[in-house]
């Protein structure tokens, strides 16, 4: 049975409509991303879960109880903004520890669960600095601590990651990940990063306009999204319409567009053969970046552009200007309806 259950929730403000009765279902001990552009309703969705924000229609189920018009602190739900939100005259044990002190715990019993909170967030040597002595991941983890210290049903992160630096994001990725496992609580989390929600993510929910557009593993929706949206949003796919890839690749195809991942697509500067399935030649090379470990080919022929990545390595003696041939294997093609 689902531990956290939405049923057709709708949010309006005023005459736009944020949440279109959706709907979704998180196993418990599941960490489920929201990922979607702005404006999508991800941020609301989550709000809503906590109670920040009233629904129009619809329900939240936690563990079989409907929270749906309960007040926030009655939720048992934990939640980590963008924002640190520290206590500044506050060190980070005092920070960790207040919820604990407002319940009228024992103070051994506090000092004991700080102190292993302290040390499953990496932060032990930090128990008695403040908030302006410490870097922002630092700060970030010690909201983490202080959210799960109080050990909620539910823990949601809205976008806590995003002010931070990309290494220190990666890190604070993982680690997010190994805490949630070990700790085997049920998670949400917002982010509009599709990279930070395929390293985190047990599962993903992608949504667009107030919707849920498409839902499943990570490796499930980079391999095989459904729609246009998907396609150009998860995995900087090359998304022709039918029209575009008949007219340049000479075959027929008997869908509304086609996606095409650029790492999959081969680059040469050789002769190729008929016999190649899709196969496009005397390609110009207008624009070469480096994208990490990965060279990125944009090439041009008439009116269709299309971005090529591949290893970066001495192999491809490929420079801007050039005239190249492409080929893509059609096991590699995804053929869209929608």
């Amino acid at each position: 049975m689902s531990y956290l259950v939405i049923n057709d929730v709708e949010k309006s403000f005023g005459e736009l409509n944020v949440l279109k009765k959706t709907s979704l279902s998180i196993e418990k001990g599941q960490l489920v991303t929201l990922l979607g552009p702005s404006g999508s309703g991800k941020s609301t969705l989550l709000k809503s879960i906590a109670g920040l924000e009233s629904i129009d229609a619809g329900s939240i189920i936690v563990d079989g109880e409907d929270i749906t018009s309960k007040e926030p602190r009655k939720r048992d739900v934990g939640m980590v903004f963008q924002q640190y939100v520290l206590f500044p005259n506050m060190n980070v044990y005092d920070n960790i520890a207040f919820g604990l002190k407002l319940r009228k715990m024992n103070k051994n019993d506090i000092d004991k669960k700080v102190k292993e909170v302290l040390n499953l967030v990496e932060m032990q040597d930090k128990m008695y600095s403040y908030a302006h002595e410490l870097s922002g991941g630092q700060q970030q983890r010690v909201a983490l601590a202080r959210s799960i210290i109080l050990e909620p049903k539910i823990l949601l992160f809205d976008e806590p990651l995003s002010a931070l630096d990309r290494k220190i994001r990666r890190n604070l990725q993982i680690q997010i990940k190994k805490i949630q496992r070990e700790l085997d609580i049920t998670s949400v989390f917002v982010t509009h990063d599709q990279e930070e929600a395929m390293i985190i993510s047990d599962k993903v929910y992608i949504m667009n306009n107030g919707i849920i557009e498409q839902s499943g593993k990570p490796k499930e929706i980079y391999n095989n999204p459904k729609t246009s949206f998907i396609a150009r949003f998860i995995g900087n796919y090359n998304v022709l319409s039918k029209d575009i890839f008949q007219q340049n690749f000479k075959k027929d195809i008997n869908t509304k567009e086609i996606a095409i991942r650029p790492e999959v697509i081969q680059i040469t500067k050789e002769e190729l053969g008929n016999d190649v399935e899709y196969n496009l030649k005397n390609c110009e090379i207008t624009d070469v970046s480096i994208v990490g470990s990965v060279i990125r080919y944009e090439t041009r022929k008439d009116n269709l552009i299309m971005n090529i990545d591949v290893i970066n390595n001495d192999v491809y003696d490929i420079k801007l200007g050039d005239k190249v041939n492409i080929f893509v294997p059609k096991k590699q093609c995804i053929f869209l309806t929608a």
